[in-house]
């Protein structure tokens, strides 16, 4: 336990994550386009392993649907450690970013912050 909070404990975990999150999206996206234009080797397995074009999309979109989905789940786990790490002081302007939005409750600031990254 201890490993993992020292880990997330540093000021640019927020840019590494937002690293990884740029390039898995980026990756997804190529292979999405890749599966519509039918170059993709991926798409060809799959078209072999169902015998038919509706299983394989299927396949694809299932395949695709988690980089939709783990962006958002990852954007959320960056502002709650960007709050988390202004809150203890280690980030440039910690009174804004660490500060908690009355009407919402929740860290909008470190969420403002971290839509550009």
């Amino acid at each position: 336990m201890s490993n993992s909070v020292y880990s997330n404990s540093t000021p640019d975990c927020v840019l590494t994550t937002a690293a990884q999150v740029t390039t898995g999206v980026t990756r997804g996206v190529q292979y999405l386009i890749d599966a519509v234009l039918d170059t993709t080797l991926l798409a060809e397995i799959y078209l072999q392993v169902t015998s038919s074009q509706g299983g394989a999309l299927h396949l694809l979109i299932l395949a695709f649907t988690p980089t939709l989905v783990i962006p958002i789940g990852t954007y959320i786990m960056m502002e709650r450690m960007l709050w988390m790490l202004a809150r203890d002081k280690a980030t440039p302007v910690p009174d804004f970013v660490g500060k908690v939005s009355p009407p919402w409750k929740n860290p909008f600031n470190a969420a403002f912050v971290c839509g550009p990254i």
